[in-house]
């Protein structure tokens, strides 16, 4: 069983109307004219449903585009990092790399050693 709106039955019962009357069956025409929507998608065999209320919803939200504050914002951005990325590259921008330190304290590591031997002496 097909599945529209209530809207895409009309529109549909309205073209099968304007069909018939194309091809002179104007008894076909006045017969389906003088069904409500209800009736007519009951003798097409079409269930009608609620409107998707987030489809149209969706389709608002992508059309959405930045303003042009927004895009003279990215765009003082990107000339920004290029500008950066530039200078690094012609030599005038220095790259500070850190070093990266041991977490190991050497004290504990003497520890550790110093725990090894007392187990040692208490095997003996």
């Amino acid at each position: 069983m097909a599945r529209k709106t209530l809207d895409q039955v009309i529109t549909a019962q309205q073209r099968a109307i304007n069909l018939m009357l194309n091809v002179g069956d104007e008894d076909r025409a006045q017969e389906f004219a003088s069904m409500d929507p209800e009736e007519y998608a009951e003798r097409k065999g079409i269930e009608i449903t609620e409107p998707n209320p987030t489809k149209g919803a969706l389709t608002m939200a992508r059309q959405q585009k930045p303003t042009r504050a927004e895009l003279e914002q990215e765009n003082a951005e990107l000339k920004q990092r290029l500008e950066s990325i530039m200078g690094v590259a012609a030599g005038d921008v220095e790259i500070v790399e850190e070093e990266e330190e041991d977490d190991v304290d050497l004290d504990d590591e003497d520890e550790y050693e110093d725990e090894e031997d007392d187990e040692e002496d208490d095997e003996e």
